[in-house]
């Protein structure tokens, strides 16, 4: 069983698996901030928000100050911030294009197929 636990904090945590022991810290000795921490043992879920800034909760499937049984998933919603409004890309130039992705390319990819 802790074999399969040190392999799954390797999966968020960039730790040698032969350092985890049983008396790990996850903040102090293996690195975990927060997000980590919740990904693990839970989900988050990111979505765009015009109202809620980026990075704050905008909603959890469990109540505070509700017990959690086992396997059961917390879900927490966290905001991305602002959309983007997207252009009519059909009268602007391959340039013009190619510099809006750029502004924007945290959350856009160009892709070119032939």
């Amino acid at each position: 069983m802790f074999e399969e636990i040190k392999e799954m904090i390797c999966e968020y945590v960039e730790v040698d698996p032969d350092s985890i022991t049983l008396e790990s810290r996850f903040i102090e000795d293996l690195g975990f901030n927060s997000y980590d921490f919740m990904s693990m043992l839970g989900e988050i879920e990111e979505r765009y928000d015009d109202e809620v800034a980026a990075g704050i909760v905008m909603s959890q499937s469990i109540e505070a100050g509700k017990t959690i049984k086992e396997k059961e998933v917390l879900t927490v919603i966290v905001s991305k911030g602002k959309g983007i409004k997207v252009p009519n890309f059909n009268s602007m130039s391959k340039s013009d294009i190619t510099e809006w992705i750029k502004e924007n390319s945290d959350v856009v990819k160009l892709s070119e197929k032939y």
